[in-house]
């Protein structure tokens, strides 16, 4: 989420004229387009979880809540 969201002030805050201006948001559109691909249309349950990744495919046994708030946050910003 930090990154996306640092990607979206990059891609806002450089010039139009800038030569990286293009690059910034190519990116920050090939990312959103990943995740709506993966997450929204990527065959949700029935309950509109993803669950396509498999169990114990995160290495991760507990996230803070504020994380997935703060990436839920990002896109709607973005």
């Amino acid at each position: 989420a930090w990154s996306l969201r640092t990607l979206g002030h990059a891609a806002y805050i450089t010039p139009d004229a800038h030569p990286l201006k293009d690059y910034f948001a190519r990116q920050l559109d090939n990312n959103l387009k990943f995740y709506h691909a993966t997450y929204v249309a990527g065959n949700p349950n029935a309950l509109g979880v993803y669950d396509g990744s498999g169990a114990g495919s995160f290495k991760v046994k507990a996230s803070a809540p504020w994380q997935d708030d703060f990436l839920t946050w990002s896109f709607g910003y973005l």
